[in-house]
């Protein structure tokens, strides 16, 4: 994956307002994300974004494109296709613990990318929000995993 840098701040803020992600964030902290070094990446198809069993320092929202997880859509070992707006990589990340899966792009993808590091940088109100994002993905899941046990039982 390769750094990209968004000289267009207009048309990326469009983008980020459209992703539920970035719903909570203003329009100054979604500038100010767009704006940081190396926070979006280019993955091209057939690159793998995380390798399972490595730590988890960062965790990823696709701003465009498509990723497999597990492994590329169509390829053996392959259990979901994500999406524009998806995150992954927060279990590991939040967990400081290893990969649960590979993330392989499907397609030319953008990211955002948030690492342990770049993080500690922003500003306590917007460090607060995107870990509220992070918890309330997470919340989801959990419910989404419950609602699957009953009814299934």
């Amino acid at each position: 994956m390769r750094p990209i840098t968004m000289h267009d701040h207009g048309r990326m803020l469009r983008i980020l307002d459209r992703l539920e992600f970035f719903s909570t964030l203003s329009s100054i902290e979604k500038i100010e994300l767009i704006k940081a070094k190396n926070m979006f990446v280019l993955a091209e198809p057939g690159e793998r974004i995380i390798e399972r069993g490595t730590r988890g320092n960062c965790f990823y929202v696709l701003i465009s494109g498509a990723v497999g997880v597990g492994a590329a859509t169509g390829e053996e070992g392959h259990f979901a296709t994500l999406g524009p707006g998806e995150v992954f990589g927060e279990v590991a990340f939040l967990g400081g613990t290893e990969r649960g899966a590979d993330v392989v792009a499907d397609e030319q993808s953008i990211l955002f990318w948030l690492g342990r590091a770049s993080m500690d940088k922003l500003a306590a109100p917007l460090r607060e929000k995107i870990k509220d994002q992070l918890i309330l993905r997470l919340v989801r899941r959990v419910e989404s995993l419950n609602q699957q046990l009953h009814g299934a039982a």
